[in-house]
């Protein structure tokens, strides 16, 4: 399928590879030669089943992985391979939000010790440090947001430490987030409120997203292209409507089976955008 790229590209993984050694077995490819790119204010969802590659690929974009081959660049110049001091600094355009939110913090420190950590690494004219973090809260629904800056990571429930997950990612006022499974795990309507939540930034804040799930439903109410990942390869990509009603390789066609239809996958995130319009949704 031809792909519509909407933009210049901010994350290209070219010609990416990547395997595992265990001593007594045979190797394991995680990534063989993939080439994905990710353009300014867009959404690519990288979907496949668990164990295709998926949250491999995403450690090599972040660099918490160094491919075997291949070559990883932000914004045309290549940082794979760039010594860790420089890597740190390169990486903070892009920053992560991973599936477990229960794991992502630091459970000794407070909301505002949190979103400090990052957002002093990034200054901003905009008024004081306690300011600035009630404004980031706010951005992602939670409200009023001096109510949550002395609160603990298990003073949240799960939908709230999600919402800190991408707080804290924009603290650092990031081009592209590449969220590892950010919806999995929680029910229906936070992951409806999740989802608006990050349709609502790509917009005003024109952030991208390398978005990585299983459920080609998702990807298809969210991503402007979609990229399907098979033991370690891109079998089939193009633009999220056209292969979601038509796919061409048998892998995609069995993940569309058992997904929701198209149908279902919108009605779903109309009704839930609905209620949040409507002031029912809670935060």
């Amino acid at each position: 399928m031809v792909e519509t790229v909407i933009g210049k590209p901010v994350l290209e993984l070219c010609k990416v590879s990547k395997s595992f050694h265990r001593r007594g077995f045979p190797p394991v490819t995680a990534a063989r030669e993939v080439d994905l790119h990710v353009c300014e204010a867009e959404t690519v969802a990288l979907v496949g089943e668990s164990g295709s590659g998926k949250s491999t690929l995403a450690k090599i974009a972040l660099g918490l992985v160094r491919p075997d081959a291949g070559e990883v660049k932000l914004f045309g110049k290549t940082i794979s391979g760039l010594p860790m001091g420089q890597l740190r600094e390169v990486r903070t355009a892009m920053q992560p939000v991973f599936q477990d939110s229960s794991a992502a913090f630091n459970p000794r420190r407070t909301v505002t010790q949190l979103l400090s950590q990052a957002a002093i690494r990034h200054p901003s004219p905009i008024g004081t440090m306690r300011e600035r973090l009630i404004i980031l809260l706010e951005q992602v629904g939670l409200r009023p947001g001096e109510d949550y800056l002395g609160r603990f990571p298990h003073e949240l429930s799960g939908g709230q430490r999600q919402r800190l997950s991408i707080a804290r990612a924009l603290a650092m006022d990031p081009p592209i987030i590449i969220a590892d499974e950010p919806l999995s795990g929680a029910d229906v309507s936070i992951r409806g409120q999740l989802l608006n939540l990050m349709i609502d930034l790509r917009e005003k804040r024109k952030v991208a997203y390398l978005f990585i799930t299983h459920d080609i439903s998702i990807a298809k109410a969210f991503a402007h292209r979609v990229a399907v990942m098979y033991k370690g390869s891109i079998v089939e990509r193009g633009n999220a409507d056209e292969v979601l009603a038509n796919p061409q390789h048998e892998y995609t066609k069995r993940l569309v089976e058992g997904s929701l239809t198209v149908e279902q996958a919108e009605k779903a995130v109309e009704a839930i955008s609905h209620k949040m319009e409507s002031g029912v949704a809670a935060s």
